[in-house]
């Protein structure tokens, strides 16, 4: 799916070039210095770069009817954002490939300096959070300034992590591991009692998305004895499915029902069959307004009339990541901080009150002095409750369509 995204990236890029380069002698002067302002102008990764000079080298061709009505400025402004969203993208694939190639311990120094094809423990590696390259010891202590090895303005500094963050790609026991959020959420449902059932929440843009993720997540049960069913985009399969998760019981009965937020199908279903709601990872929605009208649907599906048991729901982050800053910037809390699970103060869901209630306010994801993680209101911050550790993402966090006036992994149950 990364690799996918990439690909269009860069032809789009390739189109925006030549659009670009078509239009260019047919400019005004003050076009034609933003024009060359352009082309002096590097990505700020090499690779990414020596991509874009490939296609300005190869001179790309623009049929006419293509640009004829096309304004200079607006197409030099997307090729400008086409280039950022590539350089954005390809960092990604880059950070995913390195996890994998250290999990698979075949990862290697970046360093065009390097002369070490092979590195011990004692010469560990470390990767780069913003741009993905990695870079051993000697290297690192070997450099005069502080940037990235590869020639990215990545500093050091702010953005290495030791691989050892990443763990391995087996567990203890020997088993494959889907990583550290799955392989927790796998722990949590084996941890309940047998006769309760699971909602499980993921995220996604369309529903190729669904099947890879969904695909992931049902051999993460698999491997744990978990029975699971997942509700996608076929409805004459979905019926059968949630009719199977609602209606059998006993030692038949699937543990877990897997949902998409985003779609619609999860929407007015009564699954109270299930007392156990997990949010695979916080919802990326626009505004405020639909991110807690989402919530609010996934939570209703269980918390409602003819409910009979306790309801428990569990948001999962993976620390030092765009998770956390999800969470912080979209959880909105009244005056009780919501604890991780297992704190004695954890706790369920209130019960809903017709008295006037607080304005929420934005949160924060902190350690407490017990030790454990809690989503605190700022005010109780402000107030001197103890936690000072970020565990916010190690880059800018950047979604273009983010509204924020509108409105490893830790688990948090409220």
């Amino acid at each position: 799916m990364r690799e996918h995204e990439l690909q269009g990236y860069k032809s789009r890029l390739e189109q925006h070039v030549a659009q670009v380069e078509y239009l260019k002698h047919r400019v005004q002067e003050s076009d034609q210095q933003q024009y060359e302002a352009w082309r002096s102008k590097r990505l700020d990764d090499p690779e990414c770069d020596a991509f874009q000079r490939e296609i300005l080298r190869s001179k790309p061709q623009c049929a006419p009817q293509h640009s004829k009505d096309t304004k200079f400025r607006e197409r030099l402004d997307a090729v400008q954002a086409t280039g950022r969203g590539y350089t954005s993208q390809m960092r990604s694939v880059r950070r995913y490939t390195n996890i994998c190639r250290l999990q698979q311990g075949t990862l290697h120094c970046n360093s065009t300096q390097c002369t070490q094809k092979l590195h011990s423990k004692k010469d560990s590696l470390q990767v780069l959070m913003e741009c993905g390259h990695s870079i051993c010891d000697s290297c690192l202590r070997s450099m005069d300034d502080g940037n990235c090895p590869v020639g990215c303005t990545t500093q050091l500094q702010l953005h290495l992590r030791p691989t050892a963050c990443f763990g391995n790609e087996r567990s203890g026991g020997g088993s494959k591991s889907f990583g550290a959020k799955l392989d927790a959420i796998a722990r949590l449902i084996a941890s309940l009692p047998k006769k309760d059932q699971v909602l499980l929440f993921v995220q996604s843009k369309a529903p190729s998305q669904d099947v890879h993720m969904i695909k992931d997540i049902q051999s993460c049960l698999n491997q744990s004895s978990i029975t699971s069913l997942a509700v996608g985009d076929n409805s004459e399969h979905n019926a059968k499915a949630l009719k199977e998760f609602q209606q059998t019981t006993g030692s038949t009965a699937k543990k877990v029902l897997i949902l998409s937020l985003a779609s619609e199908h999860a929407s007015g279903l009564n699954l109270v069959n299930a007392n156990h709601l997990i949010i695979l990872s916080p919802y990326l929605c626009s505004t405020q307004h639909g991110y807690d009208a989402t919530m609010t649907q996934a939570v209703r599906r269980i918390r409602r009339t003819g409910q009979t048991k306790k309801v428990f729901v569990y948001r999962f982050v993976a620390l030092n990541t765009i998770d956390v800053d999800i969470l912080e910037r979209r959880e909105r809390l009244l005056t009780e901080p919501i604890y991780s699970r297992g704190h004695p103060s954890a706790r369920s869901l209130p019960e809903p009150s017709r008295e006037a209630k607080a304005v929420p306010e934005p949160s924060k994801l902190v350690r407490d002095e017990e030790g454990s993680f809690a989503l605190v209101p700022l005010s109780l911050l402000r107030d001197g409750f103890r936690g000072d550790e970020d565990y916010s993402s190690e880059f800018p966090f950047e979604y273009e369509d983010f509204n924020e006036d509108d409105g490893n992994s830790a688990t948090l149950e409220g």
